[in-house]
């Protein structure tokens, strides 16, 4: 997954390299923003393949060590919830359309 981040990182770099340089016609103009964006999109890789990943790490880590702990809050709670939501119906309905197909096709 990080290959496609990577590529797509290095071709945007690459394409505004040559404005932050001060290559062309007005690079003083747009030179600044080349380089806000250059500074963006590595920050934002960093972001996406180094920080992300830890944090859902640890937050991963956290939830199994606390996961024991609040086990029986958290099945009790849907117990609760489970009991007023509204029940499937146990057996299929008799008549109607389906039934009607089902003897036309018998016929």
């Amino acid at each position: 997954r990080a290959q496609p981040i990577v590529m797509t990182s290095i071709a945007m770099i690459a394409g505004m390299l040559p404005i932050a340089i001060g290559i062309g016609d007005s690079s003083s103009f747009r030179t600044p923003m080349a380089v806000s964006v250059i500074g963006g999109i590595i920050t934002s890789t960093f972001l996406t393949l180094v920080i992300v990943p830890a944090v859902f790490s640890v937050v991963d880590d956290v939830e199994k060590w606390l996961g024991p702990k609040f086990k029986g809050l958290v099945t009790h709670e849907y117990q609760v919830l489970a009991h007023h939501l509204p029940r499937a119906p146990t057996e299929a309905p008799t008549g109607g359309l389906a039934a009607g197909r089902a003897q036309d096709a018998s016929d």
